[in-house]
């Protein structure tokens, strides 16, 4: 068993087992599912920000509106509370809640 060319083999055949196995164990390391690893997060559009009603969704319930003269953007409806007119879809907070149609 002292010959230089088995012992060669057997270092070659375990290197390259090794080298495998750490190859499939790195595989591992990321152990979630490949759809979860490659999904990008939905965003959506603020308050105030311009929108689309064809496009991306605003936050938290609030519809895309406003005059169409100047651009619709998200905004809340009649009867929210505000903290100012640019807040509301009609573009008029009144005593802190937009104003109803």
């Amino acid at each position: 068993m002292d010959n230089p060319r088995f012992v060669a083999w057997t270092r070659r055949r375990i290197g390259l087992a090794m080298g495998s196995l750490t190859i499939s164990l790195a595989g591992f390391a990321d152990a979630r599912p490949i759809n979860a690893r490659n999904k990008k997060k939905k965003r959506c559009k603020t308050l105030r920000q311009a929108c689309n009603p064809a496009g991306r969704r605003c936050c938290h319930g609030r519809t895309c509106g406003g005059d169409p003269a100047f651009g619709q953007f998200c905004c809340k409806q009649g009867g929210e509370p505000c903290r100012g007119n640019g807040e509301c879809c009609n573009v008029q907070c009144v005593q802190n809640l937009c104003a109803l149609n």
